[in-house]
């Protein structure tokens, strides 16, 4: 039991290592060396566990995937669709906010594309993510669906994109956590006043 937990932490201190450096140097910036060096471990142990650097690279964002999946089986499990909206928009803000260095290796990864397969994975992120909003904002609209799946886009586009420009600030600005706070509740209180929810 013992060994299994060295192991775990050892994979966690890899992983933890890898995303610190491929979310400021890129993957072609970082070597294994380089997350060997960070994690003060060997090369052998992070071979151990990933047999490549591109093996180690889907891996977080399998992870990206899986967190957001998370994030979204608890808005699913919210009974009022203004809830679920408002929650939608919690946990974007919070993929922003909280998890900067995954969102910046996501926002490198659909740029760059490093292989088919980290590509599926995006697109799959992307997928869930909007499907999600989608699903939400059509509920009960089934007759006028194609209407409001416009609708559903724009409002989609809206939020995703006043969210990842304030994430875009955050990166610049030194006092960036007064206007995250102040950018994520006008855009609540803009889709609550849009969407006709108060």
């Amino acid at each position: 039991m013992v060994a299994a937990n060295k192991n775990n932490q050892s994979e966690r201190i890899v992983v933890d290592a890898a995303i610190q450096l491929f979310s400021t140097k890129g993957y072609h910036g970082t070597s294994i060396r380089d997350i060997a060096q960070k994690s003060s471990l060997n090369v052998s142990v992070i071979s151990y566990y990933f047999s490549s650097k591109e093996k180690l690279y889907l891996n977080i964002l399998k992870r990206i995937y899986c967190l957001l999946e998370e994030k979204i089986n608890t808005i699913n499990s919210l009974d009022l669709k203004k809830q679920q909206l408002l929650s939608f928009i919690d946990v974007t803000s919070e993929f922003a906010l909280s998890y900067s260095c995954l969102m910046k290796i996501f926002l490198q990864e659909i740029v760059f594309n490093i292989s088919m397969e980290s590509r599926d994975i995006v697109l799959k992120i992307l997928h869930l993510h909007k499907s999600t909003f989608v699903k939400i904002f059509n509920e009960d609209r089934l007759d006028l669906e194609f209407h409001f799946s416009q609708k559903a886009n724009y409002y989609y586009n809206f939020i995703t994109g006043t969210i990842s420009n304030t994430w875009m600030l955050e990166q610049v600005d030194d006092n960036h956590d007064e206007n995250i706070s102040e950018k994520i509740n006008a855009v609540k209180y803009q889709i609550i006043t849009l969407l006709n929810l108060k």
